[in-house]
């Protein structure tokens, strides 16, 4: 997803907790953010990390898409260059489209993943 992104514009990658992924996640992605240019943030401290955190998780669809889209805004304020998002929480995906439309940027979580890859080959 990033080298599609005209230069100058970084990968805005939103997590569940930004304080918890590190340079030893990317390299074991097979990348590194001395290669990416990336800009990071998470929803940590907000209700939906909060309810998430809970030993039985409860947060509605409804908080997870105001606290993601939250987060997406806040990023785009801090680097505007960000250029597209990839999602790298499961519980995002709901957000999806929802950020895609709000910010005009392309979206990428594990369900595009999923559909591209069992794509692949077939005409």
């Amino acid at each position: 997803m990033a080298h599609t992104l005209a230069r100058g514009r970084k990968l805005g990658i939103l997590t569940f907790d930004a304080n918890k992924l590190e340079e030893r996640h990317f390299a074991a992605a097979g990348w590194s953010s001395k290669d990416i240019d990336i800009a990071v943030i998470g929803i940590e401290g907000s209700e939906t990390w909060w309810q998430l955190s809970d030993p039985i998780p409860d947060a509605s669809p409804e908080l997870i898409l105001d606290d993601v889209l939250k987060a997406a805004n806040d990023l785009r304020r801090r680097e505007p260059s960000v250029g597209a998002f990839l999602f790298e929480c499961a519980g995002f995906t709901l957000a999806s489209s929802t950020v895609r439309r709000e910010t005009g940027l392309p979206v990428c979580d594990f369900v595009n993943l999923g559909n591209m890859i069992a794509n692949v080959g077939i005409d």
